[in-house]
């Protein structure tokens, strides 16, 4: 299977997430202090280091339920 079918799939099988609903994650305040420089500046999410970004994500995974 090409790359572009995979994705294709992969975005078709991808549950609908709604824009007016924020996903609410529980950040440590000087990491969503760092998120909000970072967005400020327009660097999100290059300014961020490696460690912030896996624990915007595993926060993600928590609020949805995976972890």
């Amino acid at each position: 299977m090409t790359l572009a079918r995979r994705l294709a799939k992969l975005e078709r099988e991808r549950p609908a997430q709604q824009p007016d609903e924020p996903l609410a994650l529980d950040l440590a305040p000087d990491l969503e202090a760092r998120i909000a420089a970072a967005m400020q500046a327009g660097t999100f999410p290059q300014m961020l280091c490696n460690a912030d970004l896996a624990a915007i994500v595993d926060a993600a995974d928590v609020a949805r339920g995976k972890l």
